[in-house]
């Protein structure tokens, strides 16, 4: 019985060792551990080594947690190297529509796109040539397709024609999920008003934003003020950016004419993402004179 057990020992060692490889003394927080995956990939990347930076984004991809917009850019990068468009493609234009606009990444992602637009259309151009005749509408570029899928799928989601009622409806059924929560049970006298935010349109060029501010200084007999603000579409940078700070526990949007602080809301980086994104197609449709 003793030599039995101390034949099964090494084989319950072996098991564990399977089960749970070693991590080599890295006991890194996820965020960190993502931001060393992604310092390994650019160094890769560098080296013109994509098979690993692929490994690395990969890697930092499977940790579940967000990641940083210029993960989208290093892992297009990779891809278009490796000639995966389709792949290379989806993660550059991902980039792009967070990005800062005219950021030299910002230009070199752009600068890629183009690149696979090109291999693309000559792909197509030799399967498709007889084809095609001068009255036919020319592909649509990688971008605008990509646009074109998502406002198909929100006017799908709300059951509606109208592709500036379907992103209005998204993007206050967002600022209502992701509305700022009092932080304090104990109400203090100098805490701000919470902020609740709806956007809408008028007829003469204008997004409306609503403002409710609740007065939570006393848990009784609250009060509650709504004014609103305007902001006409004509001429701006649709392009919307966001910022979302720990200490503040909240995320905001800069405003389009000045980039002040616009509309606040609870600290959630994706949920910041899809509201800007959002906003930034709706007053491209509007400028279009689309509806």
């Amino acid at each position: 019985m003793l030599k039995k057990l101390r034949f099964l020992k090494p084989l319950a060692l072996l098991a564990l060792i399977i089960a749970c490889p070693p991590t080599f003394g890295l006991d890194l927080p996820v965020n960190a551990e993502a931001d060393r995956l992604l310092l390994a990939a650019e160094k890769s990347i560098e080296s013109n080594n994509q098979l690993e930076a692929k490994s690395f984004l990969s890697q930092a991809k499977a940790l579940n947690t967000t990641l940083p917009n210029q993960f989208y850019f290093l892992y297009g990068s990779t891809f278009f190297h490796l000639d995966e468009l389709d792949k290379a493609s989806i993660n550059l234009i991902r980039f792009v529509e967070h990005a800062e606009r005219g950021s030299q990444d910002y230009n070199k992602a752009l600068g890629l796109l183009t690149a696979i637009e090109k291999r693309n259309g000559q792909n197509k151009n030799r399967s498709e040539k007889k084809q095609i005749t001068s009255s036919e509408k020319q592909p649509t570029s990688l971008l605008e397709s990509s646009e074109v899928q998502y406002l198909q799928q929100l006017k799908q989601l709300y059951l509606t024609s109208s592709t500036s009622d379907a992103l209005l409806k998204h993007i206050n059924d967002m600022l209502v999920s992701y509305a700022l929560k009092r932080q304090q049970k104990i109400i203090k006298t100098e805490q701000p008003p919470l902020a609740r935010y709806r956007l809408s349109q008028d007829f003469s060029g204008n997004l409306v934003t609503s403002i409710q501010k609740i007065n939570v200084f006393k848990k009784e007999n609250s009060k509650s003020v709504i004014n609103t603000t305007k902001i006409n579409i004509y001429g701006i940078d649709p392009f919307i950016t966001y910022h979302c700070s720990s200490g503040t526990n909240s995320c905001w949007l800069r405003s389009p004419i000045n980039g002040s602080r616009w509309i606040e809301f609870s600290n959630n980086e994706e949920a910041a993402a899809e509201i800007s994104r959002a906003i930034t197609s709706l007053i491209k449709v509007l400028q279009k004179g689309g509806g």
